[in-house]
């Protein structure tokens, strides 16, 4: 490998590593913006004392976004984990070790983990917002 190949694989990573956090950061801002959201109508909706409030459901719906929220924590530090292997890779290729294989089939593990996760986070904000749509319509009717 001679300098220019590494120096590639070195913006690669940086731009591959700020996609990665860019994606993981909305995952946050959505469940998290919406569990936020819940609350503040939960709270104006049991200051009314006139309406009644289904808790079952509300804590469906909470968990939803929380486990989403969880999905986005797991996927970032697959993230970094991800980054770390591929260095751990690219600095074996250059050092003619035997550990290349090795940290790039765990890097691509990890890696997929995190699209995974990324996935199941958006997963759980769509059926999260599906879910609260349906309770504030039954809510407010």
């Amino acid at each position: 490998m001679n300098l220019h190949d590494a120096e590639i694989e070195k913006v690669y990573l940086a731009q591959s590593w700020d996609g990665a956090i860019g994606t993981i950061k909305a995952a946050l801002a959505l469940n998290g913006g919406a569990s936020i959201a819940i609350l503040a109508f939960i709270g104006s909706l049991l200051q009314e004392k006139a309406r009644a409030v289904n808790g079952e459901h509300i804590a469906v719906v909470m968990m939803t976004f929380c486990v989403g929220l969880a999905a986005a924590a797991a996927a970032q530090l697959a993230a970094y984990f991800t980054v770390y292997c591929y260095h751990q890779s690219m600095g074996s290729r250059r050092l003619d070790l035997d550990d290349e294989h090795r940290w790039g089939l765990i890097g691509t593990f990890t890696h997929m983990f995190g699209v995974a996760a990324i996935f199941l986070s958006y997963g759980c904000f769509v059926c999260g917002a599906t879910n609260f749509a349906s309770f504030a319509r039954l809510t407010l009717a």
